[in-house]
């Protein structure tokens, strides 16, 4: 609600108006969340051949060796020599990070490992404007993503069924919620008118949230 639409005479509005004017009068309707025109945008580019890829920096040999969790500065380069001090929350992440391996470990939980995996590079264009990819057909000189991203080789991704338990929010970065719903047919409609409502309470009630909007859902098989 609060970046759209694009502000009057920006080069997003101008090229909008000029080129496809029906998205500027939408607005999220709390009381119609699934109204979601983007579906229709992103098909559109799809089928006009405008499809929205991220970049996609390829692993470099150090990465391959297995060096790529040496500090960076702020501008991306890895220092070396003693003078560069680690801050204090580099220290308690790198401290977190330890730990959660260490119990990963301590789980044996079985894994994969995948051919490369990419995060999020550190792109100097990031520390001044959020990473974004639009669904729209096009943003002229802005473009639909300023995405880049970083392929890592020998990335471990681990199994945790039945081990959900042992990862919190604050110490693993996610954690796992079951949240009982007496539904037997899933369906859009069953999700979204009896599901999602008590979504929204219970987030409510855990975050201490008011209020909460749920604008989107997936279901997996």
């Amino acid at each position: 609600m609060a970046y759209w639409p694009p502000e009057a005479r920006s080069e997003p509005h101008s090229l909008l108006q000029e080129r496809v004017p029906e998205v500027l009068p939408w607005r999220f309707n709390p009381k119609d969340p699934f109204d979601r025109p983007w579906q229709s945008w992103a098909k559109s580019a799809i089928l006009s051949g405008r499809v929205c890829h991220s970049k996609v920096l390829q692993p470099v040999a150090d990465e391959a060796n297995g060096q790529r969790d040496r500090p960076f500065d702020s501008h991306g380069e890895t220092p070396e020599g003693p003078e560069r001090s680690l801050t204090t929350c580099e220290e308690a992440r790198r401290l977190r990070s330890r730990m959660l391996d260490s119990k990963v470990s301590a789980l044996g939980l079985r894994h994969v490992v995948p051919d490369q995996f990419n995060y999020l590079a550190d792109d100097p264009t990031h520390l001044t404007t959020k990473p974004y990819h639009t669904r729209l057909l096009f943003m002229g000189q802005i473009g639909r993503s300023n995405i880049v991203a970083q392929g890592y080789p020998g990335v471990n991704i681990y199994d945790i069924l039945n081990q959900e338990d042992e990862f919190s929010l604050e110490e693993s970065g996610f954690q796992y919620f079951k949240i009982p719903v007496d539904i037997t047919h899933w369906t859009n409609e069953t999700a979204r008118h009896q599901c999602l409502p008590l979504m929204e309470e219970w987030l409510k009630d855990f975050f201490k949230a008011q209020p909460v909007y749920i604008f989107t859902d997936t279901m997996s098989q």
